[in-house]
């Protein structure tokens, strides 16, 4: 094992789960692939981005995704181990129309735990925190400056990956790269309002890209009577026109 090498968390308490056979190894493993992508979502840079209307902080992780870390293509088994892991109270779930599916780590009764309103904490003897809105504090370890440049090199790939993640969500069966979208807009809740605007209202693959490029008040969309010209296509747009 490399010294720089990122590596998993596992409470103490899930651990003992485990061990007295109350978790399945699937189940057990998404858990600690969620854990760590929840701390992604609480990272300083990421929270406003991962925090939906309620306030609570939520991570994506698309079945693919599982499949692909977890080296399976048993999809049905993720589905069933997904749904052990909120019979047990330790993540729930919350399916958004058009959007792919949001996930949220809770507590259960045995005290297993990454984040509550009251400011839960995970720990280790060496590490650094960061806190997210609701105050909980997220421990991430820091055995020296190496391990922490590349835990934070490592961050920055999957959030990145996560943001793909969801625009491919957006895009549905729309004619739209994901890098058309990244060109001219990298702000999250930016590329869900335009997308859910232009879904409900009927607009072009050429509108969202112009829309984004522009940075057109939606407000100002519905308020006009004479709408902005992007009937143009996208590729007249990307090329600037």
């Amino acid at each position: 094992m490399k010294d720089n090498e990122p590596f998993y968390q596992v409470p103490k308490s899930l651990f003992r789960l485990r061990r007295e056979g109350g978790i399945s190894l699937t189940a057990f493993d998404i858990y600690i692939l969620m854990m760590d992508r929840y701390k992604i979502s609480c990272l300083k840079e990421n929270i406003k981005s991962f925090t939906d209307e309620e306030g609570e902080i939520y991570f994506v992780y698309a079945y693919n995704s599982l499949m692909e870390d977890l080296n399976t293509t048993k999809r049905d088994g993720i589905s069933k181990a997904i749904q052990e892991l909120e019979t047990l109270g330790l993540i729930k779930s919350k399916k958004v129309f058009g959007v792919a599916t949001k996930y949220y780590m809770t507590s259960n009764q045995k005290g297993t735990s990454t984040s509550n309103q009251k400011g839960t904490s995970t720990s280790n003897q060496k590490g650094t925190s960061t806190s997210n809105q609701k105050g909980t504090l997220i421990i991430i370890n820091n055995k020296n400056n190496i391990n922490k440049n590349n835990i934070n090199n490592n961050n920055k790939e999957n959030v990145a990956a996560i943001i793909r993640q969801e625009i491919k969500f957006l895009i549905k069966t729309r004619n739209i790269k994901i890098d058309n979208v990244l060109k001219y807009c990298s702000d999250l809740n930016r590329i869900k309002e335009v997308f859910l605007y232009a879904d409900k209202n009927n607009k072009s693959d050429g509108w969202i890209i112009a829309c984004l490029r522009d940075n057109y008040s939606l407000k100002q969309e519905e308020n006009q009577e004479k709408e902005k010209d992007y009937s143009k296509t996208m590729d007249e747009i990307l090329r600037g026109g």
